[in-house]
């Protein structure tokens, strides 16, 4: 989450940024809260100073290119659900298949009052409205049938590309069992780690009695990130004030009890945010626990994507490219060994030989110049750009190797070539 200043809303061009560097770390996910009015309310003082929470991730997805972004949570018993599944629709669009909808039955009784809306009976209207949202985001045609039924058979565009995952933030008022049966995963505040551990555990009860596979526990928390990295931990209200060491010992726990993913709502400290931001980097172990964090939370959520990966592609395009590359340098590579085979074999063909080898010459050098762009613009491991750089090895070797063999007199073209 995007750290507000006490004076007011987050700058835009600052968010911006931010979320780029989040992204190119590696974080897993940017979210937002839905806050329709400013009514103070607990510790975070600032929680009302918000965005409208889809233009606001609209912004965040252009700015981005990876990370997932979603709300946490949108009220939806103070808004329209067809409204919400445009602004969903719109937003996934938008930002490539990377959109995660997180919603909650909200607990300000002034938002209600100001909104027309019973908030005795929000528990009722939350699960109404979540099922004439989940048929509005359904790509299912069977399933959208009540979505026709309320608007009198007009549909909502744009059509969904896959099933858009939503998340239940706190309970909304319902029972594990409908969370677990309606929702993709759950997200629920910051606890202390034995009623966190209690949690989780009727979470996956929850699951069992359902049925089928896993779905993650997510959890947010207020950190006030300390300078010092052996700062020990202090207790906040939902959250805690910490240094590096022991934030990475607290992640390690709660990742241990079951822990998919932890949505940070960083406290203004005072501290430059390219200070704070750069966690993961700070040291093998604490990056090894963000990397266990986002394989879990990809592994169990990103997966619900699946239809995603049908219509859209996810891959980055500097990733696209380089297999794309890849490809043609094998096949002309393939082709260019074909020729030598038939050059030096019975028919002494060497129509195959001029022709893949000049392609050849050209997709190798594009191959290595293309493997370097990517492994600086996706950062990758050295070991990555090693592997790259040696696939390329054989095809370097090729022709000398020929001219070698030719030269020793162990290969030559028979008479008449």
């Amino acid at each position: 989450m995007t750290p507000v200043a006490a004076h007011g809303l987050a700058d835009p061009h600052e968010a911006r940024r931010i979320a780029r560097l989040a992204d190119d770390l590696g974080f897993a996910a940017l979210w937002t809260r839905d806050v329709p009015l400013m009514v103070p309310q607990g510790p975070d003082a600032t929680a009302s100073a918000l965005d409208d929470p889809f233009l606001w991730l609209g912004m965040l997805a252009a700015a981005t290119e990876r990370i997932v972004i979603g709300t946490a949570a949108i009220v939806l018993p103070l808004r329209q659900p067809l409204q919400v599944a445009k602004s969903a629709l719109s937003l996934d669009r938008i930002s490539g298949g990377r959109f995660v909808l997180g919603l909650g039955s909200g607990d300000r009784p002034e938002e209600f009052a100001a909104f027309g809306e019973d908030l005795e009976s929000r528990a009722a209207t939350f699960r109404e409205r979540w099922s004439l949202l989940r048929a509005a985001l359904s790509p299912e045609p069977s399933e959208r049938a009540p979505v026709l039924q309320a608007t009198g058979g007009y549909d909502v565009l744009p059509a969904p590309a896959r099933r858009i995952p939503m998340l239940v933030v706190g309970t909304a008022r319902q029972s594990l069992q409908w969370i677990s049966r309606e929702a993709e995963a759950w997200a629920t505040y910051h606890r202390e780690e034995t009623a966190q551990e209690g949690r989780i555990g009727l979470w996956q009860q929850a699951l069992a009695q359902r049925g089928g596979g896993p779905k993650p526990f997510v959890q947010s928390m207020l950190l006030d990130l300390q300078a010092d990295p052996a700062a020990p931990a202090e207790s906040l209200p939902l959250g805690l004030k910490v240094g590096r060491d022991g934030l990475r010992d607290y992640l390690l726990r709660v990742h241990a009890q079951g822990v998919a993913h932890v949505m940070f709502n960083l406290v203004d400290n005072g501290r430059p945010m390219d200070e704070v931001l750069p966690l993961p980097g700070h040291g093998p172990a604490l990056s090894s626990v963000f990397g266990s964090l986002a394989s879990a939370y990809h592994s169990h959520l990103i997966p619900l994507l699946e239809p995603c990966v049908t219509h859209r592609n996810p891959l980055h395009p500097t990733g696209r490219l380089f297999a794309i590359v890849a490809f043609i340098e094998a096949i002309t590579w393939a082709g260019l060994l074909v020729g030598m085979w038939l050059k030096y074999g019975p028919q002494a063909n060497v129509a195959l030989v001029k022709l893949f080898g000049p392609l050849h010459g050209v997709a190798f050098m594009v191959y290595v110049a293309v493997t370097l762009f990517a492994a600086l613009r996706l950062r990758w491991p050295w070991w990555a750009t090693g592997l790259a750089l040696l696939a390329a090895v054989p095809p370097l070797v090729t022709l000398p190797l020929e001219w070698w063999f030719k030269r020793r007199g162990l290969l030559s073209v028979r008479a008449g070539q």
